[in-house]
């Protein structure tokens, strides 16, 4: 596991200082609830960033999280019928574009014609991936039943662009074992919805567990044996209120998070 590098630490100490000096001495809007201590501001934008008027995993929102200073954010993977991946978190298009289908059915040529609910194409992995070596971004990637020839395919695609200290591949531990296999040297994160041991945890980087599942003792038994924890997704301040002292947070809503937890660190 790597340790974060001071550059980005000082990065990281500066963005929170400068959010925390703007609402310094302010009231906080009727959401908020503060946190009596917060250990860390850190954030993953989840599926690419929630901003108004653009499309989960979008490249819109990628690049919207790039510009309002996002240094870490995460899309789901999925291939199409040929084994191209594409940034999309359902295993259909329905949801999210003005198509049908089950991704594993199309054509790679067919998910490209799609548009997204607020208009752009669905992302090659490519594109993102190069979009974060392009920005000095960390990137996350939630592998979802990926083929073997994709996987080969991303490992070409981090060690070109100079990414592979700076992905981290999370999914299931058969996709973590795939990731092993074919794109060694990156961290590797286990997602869970339900509590583990830290044996559980111990073939891993890290663990990412459903916000509800986190509870301090499981924290503090994780990064005792020298693993990350990470919690995903909670949405309202009371959410947040209630995590234990985790490193980073998996959000949707990067500007009420920023807020919130600058005024937490205040009290």
């Amino acid at each position: 596991m790597r340790p974060t590098p001071p550059t980005r630490r000082v990065r990281l100490a500066r963005n929170a200082l400068v959010v925390a000096g703007v609402l310094a001495g302010a009231c906080g809007p009727a959401w908020w609830t503060p946190a009596s201590a917060v250990e860390s501001c850190e954030l993953i934008a989840h599926r690419g960033g929630y901003w108004p008027g653009v499309s989960e995993n979008g490249m819109e929102a990628i690049r919207t999280s790039t510009a309002q200073g996002v240094e870490r954010f995460e899309i789901d993977v999925r291939p199409s019928r040929s084994g191209v991946m594409f940034a999309m978190h359902d295993s259909t298009v329905d949801r999210t574009t003005d198509g049908t289908g089950r991704m594993v059915d199309l054509a790679t040529k067919s998910i490209r014609s799609l548009r997204l609910d607020h208009g752009g194409r669905v992302p090659f992995v490519g594109t993102v991936v190069r979009h974060a070596a392009a920005h000095d971004m960390d990137l996350v990637l939630h592998m979802r039943r990926i083929p073997d020839k994709a996987w080969k395919h991303l490992r070409q695609l981090v060690i070109v662009n100079g990414m592979r200290d700076r992905t981290t591949v999370m999914g299931s531990p058969k996709q973590i074992a795939k990731a092993e296999k074919f794109v060694p040297r990156l961290d590797r994160v286990l997602l869970t919805l339900v509590p583990v041991t830290p044996d559980q945890v111990a073939p891993y980087d890290g663990v990412a567990v459903e916000h509800t599942q986190a509870t301090q003792q499981s924290v503090d038994e994780v990064r005792a044996g020298g693993h990350t924890y990470r919690s995903f997704t909670p949405v309202t301040t009371a959410a947040w209120t209630a995590l234990p002292t985790v490193e980073v947070t998996m959000v949707k809503d990067v500007t009420r998070f920023r807020q919130w937890c600058a005024a937490s660190q205040a009290q």
